[in-house]
């Protein structure tokens, strides 16, 4: 995952085959949120699979509070 402070001022380090996108915080540094993976699926065992398109920007929900998400809703 890549992450930039701010959308307009970035320089891309990941190469596109690794990352094509990035994320950031809309509510700024330091405010106590963070990003968190989207759920692709669950599978009937239970099991969690979380997105990966290699794409932060479709893969990641951002500005949210940390807290454990053992179960998707």
């Amino acid at each position: 995952m890549e992450v930039f402070a701010n959308p307009t001022d970035r320089t891309k380090r990941l190469p596109l085959s690794v990352d094509a996108g990035f994320v950031w915080l809309r509510e700024g540094r330091l405010q106590g949120n963070g990003a968190r993976r989207h759920v692709q699926r669950v599978r009937a065992d239970g099991t969690v699979v979380y997105m990966d398109t290699n794409n932060s920007s479709n893969d990641f929900e951002t500005d949210v509070r940390p807290k454990p998400r053992l179960r998707p809703h």
